[in-house]
């Protein structure tokens, strides 16, 4: 197999490899994904960890 086409099928199969993984990110669910319980805003604030 010539060098020039093993160096075109790496890095578009490594593209289509992480299109993937994206798509299946997307498809698992998001519709809410940094959810944070506003409740209480003092109670576990980064600041408290000091």
């Amino acid at each position: 197999m010539p060098e020039w086409l093993i160096a075109v099928l790496i890095p578009i199969g490594l593209l289509g490899v992480c299109a993937g993984a994206f798509l299946v990110w997307v498809s698992v669910d998001t519709h809410n994904p940094v959810h944070r319980d506003t409740s209480d805003p003092e109670v576990g604030h980064w600041s408290d960890y000091s």
